[in-house]
């Protein structure tokens, strides 16, 4: 059996007794799905006919193309998505009005802010630092990010919007996509592969050792209590509440399309603060096979 790729597709041939080629023609489909207490599968099948993963808070995207990322905001109903800009969509800041973005093929990555109404876009990194996985304070005036100089490990950072330097706050090595509701810490995952919460100030960091390894950190409820955190790689995928002082584990939600044929993958799974409301993406593999005959009377 050989495989070769056309038009971005995987082609997988056979050959067959009679003379014949079987094609397997292999197609990726991604999509989204909002689900709300009540009303599951509000929006399915957000994603057909683009390359769509929801990055961002509330239903700000992520649209993969062949030629570049572009930051999209789509609302909650049946409106089409307005495009933002180029880039990644890195999350919606806490008076919706921007989306921090990070074009891809610059070197080193900078940060942009991209209005989401009237506006110009407001680049507000200018370092050396090859940045990524930006998110908001709750404050709306500083974001936290992923980064590094050429030749040395990510750490993670704090920065406000008025233009002045990052602040690093964790040893290197570092990820984190989350910040407590009083911006007071920002959960990490150290290179133990434990999670940490490392104070904005500055210090010590706090073990939070009720979370497992394989938890993937979706959000903290409003009362900073309880933290949603999601599995991965497994279908369904499947979303906590995890109390953080006692440890007490609940299953929240279950992410699942509706048709499960082709499913490769399900997540990752993005909840509201209220726990009322949850996006997820997810991809199908589906393939069509065609016969080719290699006969001389065809």
């Amino acid at each position: 059996m050989d495989c070769v790729a056309v038009d971005g597709e995987s082609r997988f041939h056979h050959g067959l007794a009679e003379g014949g080629v079987g094609v397997d023609v292999a197609t990726h489909l991604p999509g989204i799905a909002l689900e709300q207490l009540g009303q599951r599968r509000l929006r399915d099948e957000l994603g057909r006919g683009g390359s769509d993963h929801v990055t961002a808070e509330e239903l700000a995207w992520t649209r993969v193309s062949t030629e570049r990322d572009q930051a999209d905001c789509p609302g909650t109903d049946s409106a089409p998505a307005v495009r933002l800009g180029d880039g990644t969509s890195e999350g919606l800041s806490p008076d919706g009005k921007w989306v921090l973005s990070i074009p891809r093929n610059r070197t080193p990555a900078q940060i942009t802010m991209l209005p989401t109404g009237t506006g110009e876009p407001r680049q507000i990194t200018h370092d050396r630092l090859n940045h990524r996985n930006a998110r908001w304070m709750p404050d709306g005036s500083h974001i936290f990010f992923q980064g590094n100089e050429e030749r040395q490990a990510p750490r993670l950072w704090i920065q406000a919007l008025d233009g002045s330097a990052p602040r690093a706050i964790s040893p290197e090595n570092v990820a984190a996509s989350q910040v407590t509701p009083d911006g007071r810490f920002i959960l990490g995952r150290a290179p133990d592969r434990k999670f940490y919460l490392y104070p904005v100030v500055g210090g010590a960091p706090v073990a939070v050792p009720v979370l497992k390894n394989g938890d993937v950190p979706t959000r903290f409820s409003l009362d900073g209590r309880s933290l949603f955190v999601a599995t991965f790689g497994k279908i369904p995928a499947i979303l906590f509440k995890v109390d953080l002082a006692t440890g007490a584990r609940s299953e929240w939600r279950e992410a699942m399309p509706a048709d499960p044929a082709g499913l490769i993958n399900v997540g990752p799974i993005l909840v509201t603060p209220d726990g009322a409301t949850t996006v997820y993406s997810y991809t199908r593999l589906l393939s069509d096979l065609y016969i080719v005959s290699t006969s001389a009377e065809h």
